[in-house]
C-alpha cells in the first residue's frame, strides 16, 4: 500500500466524525479504484475553479497532497465546499464516474505519522537515503493533505442513460 493511502488511512482513522454518513458499497469501491480525479474549489469571488488531480482514496474518503500555497490550498482554507469528479480507470470498460461534494479540511501534517516509503536502491547503495521528497515537503509544511468528508455522492453511468 502506498505511503500517503497509509497516511490517509490514518488521518481518516484519527479524525473520524460520525456526522458524516457512511458512503454505499458502490461508491466505496469506485473510490478504492479511482485515481483520476478533477478537484473543485471556489476561488474568492465565489466563482468556480477546476484542478486535475491525482485522488488518495482511504476509508471511503479522499485526500489530495498538494502545496500549502497553491490555489486550490488556499481556496480550500478560505470555503471548505469542494466537488470531486473522480473518473473511472483507464482499463475500465464502462464509461463511469463520482461526483463526491462535501467539505475539504487542511490537514496538520504534524499530527501524522509520516515515514518516508521504501524506496528501491542499486545495489551497493548504503541503506540510508534521502527520505522521499513529499514526505519531506509534508514535514517542512511545505505540503499539505487536503481530506475531503461527503455530503453527497452521485454515480454516474453512460449505460443508464435514456
Amino acid at each position: 500500500m502506498p505511503w500517503l493511502v497509509r497516511t490517509a488511512l490514518a488521518w481518516r482513522a484519527e479524525v473520524r466524525d460520525d456526522s458524516v454518513p457512511p458512503l454505499a458499497p458502490e461508491v466505496e469501491a469506485f473510490l478504492a479504484g479511482s485515481r483520476r480525479s478533477v478537484l473543485v474549489t471556489l476561488r474568492p469571488d465565489g466563482s468556480p475553479t477546476a484542478h486535475p488531480m491525482t485522488a488518495l482514496c482511504a476509508g471511503g474518503r479522499l485526500a489530495y497532497n498538494t502545496y500549502r500555497k497553491s490555489a486550490k490550498a488556499r481556496n480550500a482554507a478560505r470555503d471548505p465546499r469542494t466537488c470531486s469528479l473522480l473518473l473511472a480507470g483507464y482499463d475500465d470498460s464502462l464509461e463511469r464516474a463520482l461526483v463526491y461534494k462535501g467539505r475539504v479540511r487542511i490537514l496538520d501534517p504534524a499530527s501524522l505519522e509520516l515515514t518516508s516509503p521504501a524506496r528501491a536502491r542499486p545495489s551497493g547503495a548504503p541503506a540510508s537515503g534521502v527520505p522521499d521528497r513529499a514526505v519531506t515537503r509534508l514535514q517542512e509544511g511545505k505540503r499539505v493533505l487536503l481530506g475531503v468528508d461527503a455530503d453527497e455522492t452521485v454515480m454516474l453511468d453512460r449505460s443508464s442513460e435514456g
